[in-house]
């Protein structure tokens, strides 16, 4: 960690303080929120997602000029450098919307690529789940680790699978014959609808593994933060390529990894 330009727990207290002040000011909106759709009629947002995104861009001019920085609400604010943080202000806005408790916020900072730092938080059950590379992943201040177990017909897979009815349509083919396989070797498979929880859950031993097709590198944000804390939770963390830009990913221990790999294999 020598190499950093800052002090990376100074970043990683600064960002605790941000995000629990933000989670109450979500908390205290939640009853009283203003929906807004997007062009598709489905996809929402709303003013506390704004608000959230504007104030942590502000945060990071202020405490680390010359970082760079990504959120999901607006384009204008993004800037590019070695070191960038990103955020999804609320993630599970649908969840959020309708009063759903299963929302958090969620920051990361990626370092040419690669997460070094980050925070998620459930405001509903006041859970903090923290890590920094190399140094282990948090559940508050409690160190979390995956579950060791191998045997898949003991274990339940976190499917974060978000295709629309016509991309499944076009791929049902291969998607079917692997749906019956994964359903067929796990004691379980459950989608909760939110990648950030299956993540979280799989770091603190919940899910045996987590396991995400299709991808892409656009989207790639969305998962820097979950990414890291699995790691770090001692996950083994593998990446197929199906196409450019496009990938699966699947988190687990390594036997259970491979195994998967195995059963997912003609998946494209």
């Amino acid at each position: 960690m020598s190499d950093f330009k800052f002090d990376i727990h100074e970043a990683k207290k600064l960002v605790t303080e941000f995000i629990l002040h933000a989670g109450q000011e979500a908390l205290t909106n939640w009853k009283n929120i203003d929906v807004e759709y997007h062009v598709d009629n489905v996809d929402v947002t709303t003013e506390t997602d704004k608000r959230i995104e504007n104030e942590f861009s502000n945060f990071v001019e202020k405490n680390f000029p010359g970082h760079g920085f990504s959120g999901e609400e607006f384009n204008d604010l993004k800037r590019s450098a070695e070191y960038m943080w990103y955020i999804d202000p609320i993630d599970g806005t649908k969840f959020y919307a309708k009063q759903v408790p299963l929302w958090s916020i969620s920051i990361s900072l990626v370092r040419k690529g690669v997460p070094v730092l980050g925070v998620i938080y459930f405001p509903t059950s006041g859970q903090i789940y923290s890590a920094i590379d190399g140094e282990g992943a948090y559940l508050n201040d409690d160190l979390i680790s995956i579950t060791q177990e191998a045997d898949l017909g003991k274990l339940q897979l976190a499917l974060d699978m978000a295709l629309s009815s016509e991309e499944y349509n076009a791929r049902k083919e291969t998607i079917t014959p692997v749906l019956e396989r994964l359903y067929t070797s796990f004691y379980r498979v459950r989608s909760l609808g939110s990648g950030t929880a299956s993540i979280t859950w799989l770091a603190q031993g919940f899910f045996g593994c987590y396991f995400n097709p299709f991808r892409t590198e656009m989207s790639m944000y969305d998962i820097y933060t979950g990414m890291l804390i699995a790691k770090e939770a001692g996950a083994y963390i593998h990446k197929i390529t199906i196409s450019p830009g496009l990938y699966h990913f699947i988190f687990g221990n390594k036997e259970v990894v491979e195994k998967v790999v195995g059963i997912v294999a003609d998946l494209k």
